[in-house]
């Protein structure tokens, strides 16, 4: 859930006569922090792994990874007196990694976190249609990624999608030889720092209602758009879109967040408002909880999208600055250089070898800038 930091209303008054004059910083209070934040959808489905994710609110100059929440105790609970535990994971998750639930059962959560006890109230399983497609295409410079399903019985009408895009970037070079022992050596394949992987999961809500519509039927609804200059678009890119069907009831409140983390920042946006919750504080009842817990099916399709596909662009990567220079043999016994550069490859003049191209390893191995050299399962 994203902080909400645009609490500037109706600053100036008659602003759009005369405009603001003096800057106004509001005093927003900093003792509502603590408060616990749930974020997960329960999945009845043999084989398929649900997370929970815990942590409080932090002020708004606060750090997100520090309020994750740890030790805590997680289970879901059907009304058939049925029972889930979940598995602490680290970083405030806690996993299922599979259930025979039923689904045609209702479910609550229940946490105890603090010797403080949280349950939610028992809501019904959502069945999810299958995606027709993910697919994309190119407008204003951007890659607009879209999504198409629909469900033939019309019974779904409200729906949620989240999504984790994996990229692979490269360095500047490709190092192929590298000092060892005081001589410099071909590297290994399995050494190589060119190519990396990184991922990360959507930030944004992304909801749509088709309950005024005759139809059940979502048409290209935009999930993701990245500028054609992206660094994520510089070599092959990938995304995983997960699909779930909501309650009225939880259609609102993600529709309640979105307004309130998205739509702000105009004189016109929407207050900001306490968001709904179905989780309550069994100790204390009036104590706030963020968070609406939900059971759903899922459902999820794949697309990856080249960089041969796309028109050119020169992208935006970490490597703009990057320069090479040259590292002569009758250095290299000498040279103490080795510990801040990398070595490139052999020099040529025509056909004579001058020496070898060097360069920072910020420059040549890519996981300095975070990703991983190991090719994730699914990438081709």
């Amino acid at each position: 859930m994203k902080s909400i930091r645009n609490w500037g209303y109706f600053i100036c008054l008659g602003m759009m006569v005369t405009g603001c004059i003096d800057l106004y910083t509001p005093q927003v209070a900093t003792s509502a922090t603590g408060y616990l934040v749930v974020d997960g959808v329960f999945n009845p489905g043999v084989g398929t792994t649900t997370t929970i994710k815990l942590s409080r609110t932090v002020p708004l100059d606060g750090s997100p990874e520090q309020a994750f929440v740890g030790g805590a105790t997680v289970k879901v609970e059907g009304d058939d007196g049925s029972s889930y535990d979940y598995i602490d994971s680290g970083n405030g998750q806690y996993q299922n990694a599979g259930n025979n639930a039923d689904p045609t059962k209702k479910y609550r959560l229940n946490i105890i976190v603090d010797q403080t006890q949280y349950v939610s109230d028992y809501v019904t399983v959502k069945l999810t249609p299958e995606i027709d497609s993910v697919h994309w295409t190119v407008a204003n410079d951007q890659v607009e990624i879209l999504v198409d399903t629909h469900d033939p019985s019309n019974s779904t009408r409200y729906y949620l999608w989240n999504y984790e895009e994996t990229w692979r970037y490269h360095s500047a070079w490709r190092s192929t030889y590298k000092y060892v022992n005081g001589a410099i050596v071909p590297r290994d394949l399995s050494d190589d720092t060119y190519d990396c992987y990184m991922s990360a999961v959507n930030d944004h809500v992304n909801i749509t209602s088709t309950s005024h519509l005759g139809s059940d039927v979502v048409h290209n609804y935009q999930i993701r758009n990245l500028p054609l200059e992206s660094e994520r678009l510089v070599a092959l890119y990938s995304v995983l879109v997960s699909q779930y069907a909501l309650t009225e009831d939880a259609f609102l409140y993600w529709q309640q967040v979105k307004n309130n983390s998205e739509n702000l920042g105009t004189i016109f946006s929407p207050l900001p408002s306490q968001v709904i919750s179905n989780i309550h504080s069994l100790n204390n009842a009036n104590e706030p909880v963020v968070g609406y817990f939900m059971a759903s099916t899922v459902k999820q399709k794949r697309k990856f999208i080249s960089v041969n596909d796309i028109p050119f662009r020169v992208h935006t990567t970490y490597y703009q600055n990057c320069t090479a220079d040259t590292l002569y043999p009758q250095y290299i016994p000498t040279w103490t250089g080795f510990n801040s550069y990398l070595i490139i490859e052999p020099e040529f003049k025509g056909i004579a070898f001058i020496g070898y191209s060097i360069s920072t390893p910020e420059c040549i191995d890519c996981t300095y800038h975070g990703g991983t050299t190991v090719k994730p399962s699914f990438f081709p």
